[in-house]
């Protein structure tokens, strides 16, 4: 039976104080990184750098597939064009999944240059991102910090981010068909979906140039939360590792708040369970509970606390088991035992046996379904103690005689006033 009890939220996350561990992180990395990340359900942001120019690379493609996707819901382009013998679709796929470069070249040569995705964007209201050159003259060209060409902001490429994932860039079926295409991005596996749990659903592009790292993208978080994600890197030789521990921070500051009502499991056992452990247990008529010894049982079944016994079902529980016996059983004192007469168990004696016998330490002993084991042992049939004859005093031989020879043979046995007449005799051993 589970009892799921309310559990006050836990408080809203400080957002200053993720975007303060994301500084610290950066200040003990060589090298420059621009972080953003925002939630597109409530709008909150985090940021770090969010505001400087970065190199975009191939994080640029997104906004070469969202231009040209933005022209064929207009009717001025198909998907199923042909571009240098390949359909535009299969263009845009290499594009995005294998970062091919290529492939970007063709689909920005058949929409009619870099111009073209940048007047895109301005369209949308973006600004700090710019679409400036091909791929192929971004590779030849001379590196220079400086250069504000092809760049974006953190904060920009989030921007357009949420303009391609919003009802008014795109069609739903543009909008689906970009989505899945960044769910199957096969780069970048070392960078923002490194360190989240497995099974999380990222949609992102990378871009790689020399000196160069970024990923952005979305994030799915538990609840069914978005989060649109950018991650810059620039400089120093941990850039991947960075990116995938500041993705993994802002995955688990915004999914701080994935649930207002947080549940408690509290277990309680039920009806056919049992208790283990140091203290008595209370369990249902058909199971006990042994002190000191874990139990997987039957519910007919016991286990003893030392020594180990594999008895049949109408066995009983040996002495240092804490128990509270069904209501027809006795609780004798110690040790504490409710036995049936047609079985019993010799006290610190492993037994493998059926209903009708004992196993008592030295001799090996078969005795008749109404015999007992007397080691400081009460029987539930008798209302007091026979005075049984002394095994200390006799010989094996005459043990042994006792035991085997038919009962008819045995003189009937005497017992104290009260006592029930035995027609065997029953050692006390």
């Amino acid at each position: 039976m589970l009892a799921f009890v309310a559990q006050p939220a836990a408080a809203s996350p400080d957002y200053k104080a993720v975007e303060q561990k994301l500084a610290s992180m950066a200040a003990e990395n060589p090298g420059e990184y621009g972080i953003a990340a925002v939630d597109l359900a409530t709008g909150t942001m985090i940021s770090f750098n969010g505001n400087e120019p970065f190199p975009m690379a191939s994080t640029m493609k997104v906004a070469v597939a969202a231009t040209y996707l933005s022209q064929v819901d207009a009717g001025q382009r198909s998907l199923d064009t042909l571009i240098a013998g390949v359909s535009a679709r299969t263009l845009m796929d290499q594009m995005i999944t294998r970062s091919d470069n290529r492939a970007t070249d063709l689909l920005i040569a058949e929409l009619g240059g870099p111009q073209v995705i940048d007047n895109w964007m301005r369209s949308h209201g973006l600004s700090g991102i710019r679409v400036d050159r091909t791929i192929a003259q971004l590779l030849s060209a001379r590196r220079d910090l400086r250069d504000v060409r092809d760049s974006s902001t953190p904060t920009a490429m989030l921007s357009l981010l949420r303009t391609v994932d919003g009802p008014r860039a795109l069609t739903p079926a543009s909008r689906s068909l970009l989505l899945d295409m960044m769910s199957r991005c096969h780069t970048g596996r070392n960078r923002m979906r490194a360190l989240l749990p497995a099974g999380t659903r990222v949609e992102h592009k990378t871009g790689t140039l020399n000196g160069y790292t970024g990923d952005v993208g979305f994030v799915t978080l538990p609840d069914g939360r978005r989060i649109a994600v950018a991650l810059f890197a620039r400089g120093g030789v941990n850039r991947p590792a960075v990116i995938a521990t500041a993705a993994r921070t802002i995955y688990d500051a915004f999914g701080a708040e994935a649930s207002q009502a947080r549940f408690a499991v509290k277990a309680t056992a039920p009806a056919t369970g049992f208790a283990t452990g140091l203290s008595p247990a209370t369990t249902p008529a058909a199971a006990f509970a042994t002190a000191r010894s874990p139990m997987k049982a039957p519910a007919s079944a016991f286990t003893p606390a030392r020594p180990p016994v594999n008895a049949p079902a109408s066995n009983f529980a040996a002495a240092r088991s804490l128990m509270k016996a069904p209501a027809s059983a006795s609780a004798p004192t110690q040790p504490r035992v409710a036995a049936p007469v047609s079985a019993f168990t010799a006290a610190r004696s492993p037994m493998k046996a059926p209903a009708s016998t004992f196993a008592p330490a030295q001799p090996s002993v078969t005795a008749p379904a109404s015999a007992f084991t007397g080691v400081q042992s009460s029987a539930p049939a008798m209302t007091t103690r026979c005075a049984a004859p002394d095994l200390r005093t006799r010989t094996l031989a005459e043990i042994v005689r006792d035991a085997t020879e038919p009962a008819s043979t045995q003189p009937a046995q005497t017992c104290l006033p009260g006592a029930i007449t035995q027609g065997n005799r029953a050692p006390a051993l």
